[in-house]
């Protein structure tokens, strides 16, 4: 009797780890995103060009990858979740493979992580860009499903 309940006990803790690995983050990611890091023009500079490098489209897909003009460059790699934080890894920027590019490249684009703010909006940090400050991101569409 011992060794079936002992059993018992053993396979409910392993389907409970199991089903909690394989879920996947508490927040909902998928779908399109777009912020602005709203940068101040210097004496004697371009506005447009401010805007453009402000600019940050993100569209998370499904299948664990992401695309965005981010910086004004249009980049893409894969997405890494660790518990309720998401990690943007850049793997291409203007279709060129990032570790291609050089060391100051690759160190410039470390992974970007993203935070939740609230259920629709989320928090772009990057450690290693030109502008390290946060930016906030306002969810533009979410699949349907």
């Amino acid at each position: 009797m011992r060794l079936i309940i002992a059993f018992g006990v053993t396979l409910s803790v392993g389907l409970a780890l199991a089903g909690s690995a394989s879920c996947g983050p508490r927040f909902d990611y998928v779908g399109t995103w777009t912020g602005d890091r709203d940068l101040p023009v210097p004496e004697g500079g371009n506005p447009a060009v401010a805007r453009t490098l402000g600019k940050i489209e993100l569209a998370i897909l499904a299948n664990g990858r992401f695309e965005m003009l981010h910086e004004g460059l249009p980049k893409t790699g894969t997405v890494r979740y660790e518990s309720d934080r998401a990690f943007l890894e850049i793997k291409s920027i203007l279709g060129e493979a990032v570790k291609e590019m050089g060391e100051p490249v690759v160190r410039h684009n470390r992974a970007l992580e993203l935070r939740p703010v609230d259920l629709n909006s989320i928090e772009l940090r990057d450690p290693a860009g030109f502008y390290p400050e946060p930016v906030v991101l306002r969810r533009k569409t979410q699949p349907s499903g």
